[in-house]
């Protein structure tokens, strides 16, 4: 019976190691995990697509650039080949607000955007 006993203790000691060493396994995991999540910026970005064609983009990216020359927080980027403007802003709401205004002051049918947040 002695025996028996010394074997459960060491049985118990290596599972009390084992458990200790999953635990520090988690919590490398979640460092690294951590580590190398992207994380956003604080600002936020408006994908407009659904343009019909060439003279479609070139009118709302030509609205974007006045409005930018005279609105200096107005933050605007193109992608030619997807045919996407991007809008930016720090502030997801007011991005909202004038995305839907410059998809109605353009008259532009079939646009749509999405609001995320910017990746760094």
């Amino acid at each position: 019976m002695f025996g028996k006993d010394k074997r459960t203790e060491k049985i118990g000691e290596a599972v009390a190691i084992l458990i200790k060493d999953v635990e520090d396994i988690k919590k490398r995991v979640a460092e690294l995990e951590a580590k190398n999540t992207p994380r956003g910026s604080g600002e936020f970005v408006s994908v407009i697509s659904g343009f019909g064609s060439e003279e479609d983009f070139d009118k709302f990216k030509h609205i974007c650039t006045e409005i930018a020359s005279k609105d200096g927080s107005f933050k605007f980027s193109i992608n030619t080949l997807n045919k996407e403007t991007y809008l930016q802003s720090s502030n997801r709401d007011e991005l909202h607000k004038k995305s839907m205004w410059l998809i109605k002051k353009t008259g532009i049918e079939n646009l749509k955007y999405t609001i995320g947040e910017k990746l760094t």
